[in-house]
């Protein structure tokens, strides 16, 4: 995905660099209710390119995602690539 831009000062993405975590509400069709799921964001920059590394409790699996994060030349692009579903350990 890419989108037109203001051009980026270098390091434009340290501010957001660490480790967050929180959580995301989501439907439970099974038990018809709302759940809490744990989320961590990873951070991680180099000059105008960051690595935002997600990962998520998905009803007893981990699910994890890796953005590559770039701004040049007037755009900012975001790539994303889809880790692997595994099963969590109860």
């Amino acid at each position: 995905m890419t989108w037109p831009v203001q051009a980026a000062a270098p390091g434009v993405f340290q501010i957001f660099e660490g480790r967050w975590a929180g959580t995301l509400e989501d439907q439970d069709y099974v038990a018809d209710r709302r759940v809490q799921l744990p989320v961590t964001l990873t951070v991680s920059s180099r000059g105008a390119q960051s690595r935002w590394l997600f990962a998520s409790d998905d009803f007893g699996h981990t699910v994890q995602r890796d953005e590559t994060h770039r701004s040049s030349g007037g755009r900012y692009t975001v790539t994303t690539k889809m880790g692997q579903r595994r099963r969590t350990a109860l």
